[in-house]
């Protein structure tokens, strides 16, 4: 037990009087202002352009954090006219990776500190991160269904890849050089069509042909040839 001296101290025996629980209510107050702080914490680091927490921030020349592929893709569309999309004044392309803000933004997710939509969507985009990382890992190793998913993601900009039709064919026609009948199928469709490539009808409609026969066929090569023939498009009879 703990007991008080005259002077005040405490010392073990009975209980102080002058000690109080900790109300619930108080606790609570507590943890809603923390939340809240943290919350006005992360909304520093949210990129303007994209409205979300950037899972790979850069800086800017004008002193303010981004997310990467947005800045990149802003500073590509205006170039020598870039401006800040803070000031909205002139500023040079010039980027800086923000390790220590991807870092505390890490630790608030993880943590719980955070919570919601902008959380969810932020451990979402480091999945996708990490899962194009191993793609990509597999597609450098000789495997062709990894090859034939970047060509997938580069053509629809999926996984947090800029949507590129050239980049797409090129990972389409090397899963095909490996044997992957979707890629085969994809390759050709986009050289039928001119996608991210000259266009080439009579290549295209050989790996079109190819896709449909080799191992099981794909009902994606299948489909568009049986729609060529009968409209007698695409230079088909």
């Amino acid at each position: 037990m703990i007991r008080q001296s005259s002077r005040g101290r405490l010392s073990f025996g009975q209980k102080s009087q002058s000690q109080s629980p900790v109300k619930e209510e108080d606790t609570s107050t507590e943890d809603t202002n923390f939340r809240e702080t943290c919350d006005g914490i992360a909304d520093e680091f949210i990129c303007p352009i994209t409205m979300e927490l950037p899972v790979e921030p850069v800086m800017a020349e004008d002193g303010f954090t981004y997310d990467k592929l947005a800045i990149e893709r802003l500073i590509q569309q205006q170039g020598k006219n870039l401006r800040s999309p803070y000031t909205n004044e002139p500023m040079g392309p010039k980027l800086l990776p923000a390790v220590q803000v991807r870092n505390v933004i890490g630790k608030l997710v993880s943590s719980g500190s955070i919570r919601g939509e902008k959380a969810e969507h932020w451990k979402e985009r480091v999945r996708d991160e990490r899962e194009l990382k191993d793609v990509k890992q597999r597609a450098d190793d000789g495997e062709e269904d990894a090859m034939y998913k970047l060509g997938c993601w580069y053509g629809h900009g999926k996984k947090g890849l800029r949507k590129d039709s050239l980049l797409a064919y090129q990972w389409y026609r090397k899963s095909a050089d490996h044997g992957c009948v979707k890629g085969m199928a994809a390759a050709g469709y986009h050289l039928v069509k001119g996608l991210g490539v000259e266009m080439n009808k009579v290549e295209g409609m050989s790996l079109l042909g190819m896709a449909t026969y080799a191992r099981g066929g794909s009902d994606f090569a299948a489909y568009f040839l049986g729609i060529w023939y009968d409209d007698g498009s695409c230079g088909l009879p």
